[in-house]
């Protein structure tokens, strides 16, 4: 059980790196982080699936709840760390932004726009790449947020399933 909650571990701080990796390297391939976001939807959907089939025997429910648990903590850390890349990217994004809000202000490009929003178009059409990626880091943080309320429901009923066979049969497990 530790081996292989250490392969979870292992398995989150990479998902996590190569969210960074993608973020980073995005230039060369627009399609990297939307796969790698996908992708992990998709494990993340099916490991949520998996958890509600085993709620449905009770025999397996004692090691289903430290199970579960292992599985919200990995949700957690990998909710955390895709949250601290969408940081550092909103900060990059907003720096970039002011850079060319205040070259575009200046008319260090030969042009003079007439208002800011005007100016405000031309930030968001020259950063377009970025903004994209701050909005697939934001609805995949948003996911998993959601999938570690779904995690909670499941371990609120695991107690109340343990607490309904309890009352039928008049047993303490």
């Amino acid at each position: 059980m530790l081996e292989q909650n250490q392969n979870i571990k292992r398995t989150t701080n990479t998902s996590v790196n190569n969210i960074t990796d993608n973020v980073n390297n995005v230039q060369n391939n627009d399609k990297s982080l939307e796969q790698s976001l996908a992708n992990l939807q998709d494990r993340w959907t099916e490991e949520i699936r998996m958890l509600n089939e085993k709620l449905k025997n009770l025999n397996t429910l004692d090691e289903l709840l430290t199970y579960v648990y292992s599985k919200r903590q990995d949700a957690v850390d990998l909710y955390y760390g895709t949250y601290k890349v969408l940081a550092a990217q909103t900060r990059d994004y907003k720096v970039k932004a002011a850079a060319l809000y205040n070259n575009i202000k200046a008319g260090k490009n030969g042009l003079r726009y007439s208002n800011e929003n005007s100016i405000s178009l031309q930030i968001e059409a020259n950063l377009y790449n970025e903004k994209a990626n701050l909005d697939l880091l934001t609805n995949f943080t948003n996911f998993m947020k959601d999938t570690i309320q779904t995690i909670d429901n499941i371990i609120y009923g695991i107690n109340s399933k343990i607490k309904i066979y309890e009352m039928i049969n008049g047993l303490k497990f």
